[in-house]
């Protein structure tokens, strides 16, 4: 069922998730999140692995006054090498003081998945996805909610 492959994925691969600034642009109930996002995975023995950078893409929508994510595309950049260990460190979304009140409701979705995901908290994650959660991978490949979660771990 997806419940038990969301926990066997969260259970199985932990990360540590960085994002940059982020741009939002709300559209009723509809919101999109573009950014620069940092993956580092931590292997079995507490290794971490080299950074992985990659262009982000998200859907937000708002029902009954909540908004859940609804998509997620990633683009891997050519090479993380390069950047500092100080950039994947912990998630830190750069503070602004122009967003609007959805925008910030939206950017704080985004901080709490990325939270969800780094302390393998499946229970919060499942509920800051929609039912329907569509995630599309660099290599143009796809998931529902279920197997991205256990995508995350692998």
């Amino acid at each position: 069922d997806d419940r038990t492959a969301f926990v066997k994925g969260v259970l199985e691969r932990p990360r540590e998730t960085t994002r940059g600034d982020l741009r939002v642009r709300v559209y009723g109930d509809l919101a999109v999140v573009t950014g620069e996002q940092i993956n580092v995975f931590i292997n079995a023995d507490g290794g971490r692995r080299a950074p992985a950078r990659y262009f982000a893409t998200q859907i937000a929508r708002r029902a009954r006054g909540q908004w859940r994510f609804v998509s997620m595309q990633t683009t891997a950049f050519a090479s993380a090498a390069s950047l500092p260990s100080a950039a994947v460190s912990s998630y830190a979304p750069a503070p602004r003081s122009d967003l609007t009140a959805e925008q910030r409701a939206v950017v704080d979705l985004e901080q709490l998945r990325a939270t969800a995901i780094a302390s393998r908290d499946f229970a919060a994650l499942a509920n800051l996805l929609a039912d329907d959660y569509l995630h599309v991978y660099g290599s143009g490949t796809t998931s529902d909610r279920a197997g991205y979660i256990d995508g995350l771990y692998r």
